[in-house]
């Protein structure tokens, strides 16, 4: 069985004061920190790009099994990216992550990957998160959708929730505090 995974590093990071993708966590940067967690659970994974896009696929060169994309119009929002994403992967599962949540447990892909269904969704004390695992024939469905997001097309379908005890799973990076606090729970 074939599984991509797909990152979401297009975005702008308006409310970080510097570009959040390179910013130090882990000995290095918090975009790379997420590709190595999920490097050991997929075949390759595709980095959908916008805003800072040279300098995510100048970092990302001696990664061999990771393309990067270029999203055009990643201004219009994160669901272009993952259209985007989708028209470069050829598996049959695939996981789905934005960029900024770099620390969750390895334990999460291996839990996820245990699980059948068209849509896996972890959750942690009820409240769901990323990464989410999905079956190849959701790509099509969700690549032609007219809908206005992600979250709008998987309303319509069956989702799996598999409890996972990571709290990172909930906890993304938009500001320089939450980043530090991240990195303080690593200690």
């Amino acid at each position: 069985m074939l599984i991509n995974g797909i990152i979401l590093a297009a975005g702008k990071s308006t409310r970080f004061p510097e570009y959040k993708l390179i910013q130090k966590i882990n000995e290095t940067t918090v975009l790379e920190s997420c590709i190595k967690t999920m490097m050991p659970y997929v075949d390759s994974i595709v980095v959908v790009t916008g805003h800072e896009h040279r300098r995510i696929e100048a970092l990302l060169l001696p990664y061999e099994r990771v393309t990067c994309v270029y999203n055009p119009d990643y201004e219009t929002g994160m669901f272009s990216s993952i259209k985007q994403g989708l028209k470069h992967i050829t598996g049959d599962r695939f996981f789905l992550m934005p960029g900024d949540q770099p620390i969750v447990k390895s334990s999460t892909y291996e839990t996820l990957l245990t699980f059948e269904g068209d849509v896996i969704i972890p959750s942690y004390h009820y409240k769901s998160g990323h990464p989410i695992l999905l079956d190849e024939k959701m790509r099509e469905p969700i690549i032609c959708s007219n809908r206005d997001s992600l979250r709008d097309v998987l309303s319509l379908v069956h989702k799996t929730y598999a409890n996972v005890e990571d709290p990172y799973i909930l906890k993304d990076i938009d500001t320089k505090d939450e980043l530090n606090e991240m990195i303080r729970g690593l200690k």
